[in-house]
């Protein structure tokens, strides 16, 4: 729940600058917020998966020897990521980027919410983040209703941050051991962490990697309507975060035996069919909601005719990222990254030069599909998930039974 009102609040958000600031002015700050957003996945650095994959591992190592050494990894990343916000600040003149880099810090600590999300108290989490999240969307309002800027929103959510590593930390009850770490395991989990790494990038913040090339390319108007559009996509992908929160450790369970391929292939068709009807609905009622959420909504209507698209591709790929986490093949994932990597930047900016907005569109279908393609043709453990995938899509007519298996392995969960 709090990942929906997460999103639900930062689009609420978005809309009210929108309207308020204008699109220029908008374009500006959802210009500084995809730059940040790329800097903390650097510090994240994949971190948040392995841990996920290591603690749920009952046949690995101790938590504590998890969490002692995946907190010296990420030191490694937030320290200089850190520093490199301090830097922003000065080159741009403003302390917005400071309180950046406190929450950096502080991420040091977010291991323990991770902690409590494996050990399935997503309900405590949810609890506790839906109420801050709430308080912190009335906050960011009054701010900007009276005039405040990005500083001050800054502010707030820096404020978010400490609250919930306060929190979590004295909740998850883990200590950090000197004894614990090792050089060689760290070596390891740095290794996997830097293929989640690129796919996270890659993936969750093709959005904003795009909003860099339109801002550079096009300009702050259309760097607002694309933002306000990718934001808008955002909040229709929240379903998706389930896929390694929910997923994941049940996919976990499975593995190794015969009803893995049964779950997986259930959780693609419910999610692909999912999306295909509540796209469809969405694009038939788009033109009457975007009147009255914005002031101007034409070219935003026009831009997400096409850009709606994409997402259902975006839901399996990232699937596609879960069932080779918990096959253990990071190989994989770091060879798909890499190429998707390479073929978003390339097709960006030389579609968007052309094509302006829609070249986005195109660029990231034509990379989905050359992506797919690739694994198809040149590495032979791909093949296994897409017929697997390919599976789950053709169970058209066996909606129905998929959603009661799902929700039976829910209930028994």
């Amino acid at each position: 729940m709090h990942r929906v009102i997460q999103a639900l609040s930062s689009f609420i958000l978005v809309l009210s600058l929108l309207n308020i600031w204008g699109g220029e002015e908008y374009g500006v700050y959802a210009y500084y917020m995809s730059v940040i957003t790329v800097l903390l996945a650097l510090a994240e650095f994949g971190t948040p998966n392995v841990f996920r994959r290591e603690y749920a591992n009952s046949t690995g190592l101790s938590a504590r020897e998890v969490f002692s050494n995946l907190f010296v990894l990420r030191l490694c990343f937030i320290v200089p990521i850190s520093l490199c916000f301090l830097g922003l600040a000065w080159s741009y003149s403003t302390w917005f980027f400071v309180s950046y880099s406190c929450i950096v810090l502080l991420l040091a600590y977010r291991l323990s919410e991770y902690v409590l999300e494996v050990n399935f108290r997503n309900g405590v989490i949810s609890r506790i983040k839906s109420l801050v999240y709430i308080v912190g969307l009335a906050l960011k309002l009054t701010l900007v209703y009276y005039g405040k800027g990005v500083e001050f929103l800054a502010l707030v959510t820096l404020i978010e941050h400490m609250v919930f590593t306060l929190v979590f930390t004295k909740l998850a009850k883990l200590s950090f051991s000197f004894r614990s770490v090792s050089l060689k395991f760290i070596k390891g989990l740095f290794y996997m962490s830097t293929a989640f790494a690129l796919t996270y990038i890659v993936l969750a913040l093709g959005a904003k990697l795009y909003t860099l090339l339109v801002f550079n390319l096009l300009g702050e108007q259309q760097t607002g309507v694309f933002a306000f559009s990718a934001r808008l996509v955002e909040v229709l992908l929240i379903p998706t975060q389930a896929f390694f929160v929910i997923f994941l450790p049940l996919l976990m369970k499975t593995s190794g035996n015969n009803k893995f391929e049964t779950l997986y292939s259930d959780i693609v068709c419910a999610f692909f069919y999912i999306y295909l009807l509540g796209l469809s609905i969405f694009l038939l009622l788009q033109d009457s909601i975007m009147a009255v959420l914005i002031n101007n909504p034409r070219e935003i209507v026009s831009f997400m005719n096409v850009y709606v698209i994409s997402i259902p591709f975006m839901v399996l790929f990232s699937l596609s990222t879960v069932y080779y986490t918990v096959k253990g093949r990071v190989r994989i994932i770091f060879i798909r990254s890499c190429v998707f990597l390479v073929l978003s930047l390339i097709l960006g900016v030389s579609l968007i030069e052309v094509m302006g907005l829609k070249g986005v569109v195109w660029a990231t279908l034509l990379t989905y599909f050359l992506v797919e393609l690739f694994s198809y043709l040149f590495i032979s453990e791909a093949k296994e998930e897409l017929i697997l995938r390919g599976f789950g899509i053709l169970k058209l007519f066996e909606v129905k039974t998929v959603f009661v298996r799902l929700y039976k392995i829910k209930i028994e969960g």
